[in-house]
């Protein structure tokens, strides 16, 4: 009987034994491991600075009468465009008229005596000095009928140079005084832009050397860009708000209504090396670095069928 149960209990272990070996272990779950990835569209663009500015003329003339008068015509009005040589008003002239009559007939008189002087210093008539103080004469009698032929012409004024009238100042039949302003003309062809720089940027900012493209945009006119140059700039930040002021030349197209003491915008565009290479703005938060100091990412790179390999690169 012993017997028997040894036998029986090594059967029992071999068939076991035997199960366990020719049986296929079940397979485990697989595991799957998020990874956080980051799409990455656009390469980087590049930083374009912006500064608040305002326009003001280039050029800007108060244009007057050299005598006074009352003003017969105005020809302008506000904003009106003149051209250069435009006439802009006039005055009653007739006094000017006449006064430059009366110093012609003097003219004249001074001349028909010099005549008679001379012909009587040669008869022995007549003393050299007779004849000095006849030429002093007529010298003044053209002196008189030239200032006022310039009376007469100043009763008229021009415009300067191209533009348009920003103000007008007296209006027609007003008595206005020598040297009253009548309107003010401002250059419509160009435009300065005033800008005020940090001064963390002034030192290599706008107007340094070699500076960078810039150019001007307005609210008004969205999605143009007008190409402006460094006119002048200051060396002396103003103490409030620690900023230096850099002014912009701007030629204005002829379809553009744009005029002093408008708002515009600076657009500071950076330079671009030939070296530089295209890339991509990652936060440095999500950036990994090694013990070597050296920040890097891991780029996946598809395979096929949903399924990535991929690779470190250093940044």
């Amino acid at each position: 009987g012993l017997i028997l149960g040894v036998v029986l209990v090594a059967g029992t272990v071999y068939a076991v034994a035997t199960f366990r070996r020719n049986s296929t272990p079940p397979e485990l779950p697989q595991v799957v491991r998020p990874v956080k990835t980051m799409i990455v569209g656009e390469a980087t663009a590049p930083t374009i600075r912006k500064y608040p500015g305002r326009t003001r003329a280039l050029q800007t003339a108060e244009i007057a009468f050299e005598v006074p008068g009352i003003i017969l015509e105005r020809y302008v009005n506000n904003g009106t465009e003149v051209k250069k040589g435009d006439p802009i008003a006039r005055l009653d002239a007739r006094d000017y008229e006449d006064e430059l009559r009366a110093a012609k007939a003097d003219l004249n008189k001074y001349e028909v005596y010099l005549v008679r002087v001379k012909a009587a210093v040669d008869n022995g008539a007549a003393t050299v000095q007779e004849l000095t103080d006849a030429e002093a004469d007529v010298e003044v009698g053209e002196a008189q009928v030239r200032i006022k032929q310039k009376a007469v012409d100043d009763t008229i004024i021009y415009a300067s140079f191209d533009g348009f009238i920003a103000t007008t100042y007296a209006e027609q039949f007003e008595n206005v005084a020598a040297k009253q302003a009548i309107v003010s003309l401002q250059d419509s062809r160009s435009i300065l832009i005033d800008a005020s720089i940090p001064e963390w940027r002034y030192v290599e900012g706008p107007g340094q050397d070699g500076p960078p493209d810039c150019e001007a945009t307005f609210d008004y006119l969205p999605g143009i860009t007008f190409p402006v140059t460094v006119y002048e700039r200051t060396t002396e930040a103003d103490p409030i708000t620690q900023t230096y002021e850099v002014t912009f030349l701007m030629t204005v197209p002829e379809e553009s209504n744009i005029y002093a003491g408008m708002t515009a915008t600076i657009h500071e565009l950076p330079r671009v090396s030939e070296d530089t290479e295209e890339g991509f703005a990652l936060p440095l938060s999500i950036v990994p670095v090694d013990s070597h100091k050296q920040y890097y990412v891991w780029r996946l790179n598809s395979i096929g069928e949903g399924q990535y390999r991929i690779n470190r690169v250093d940044v």
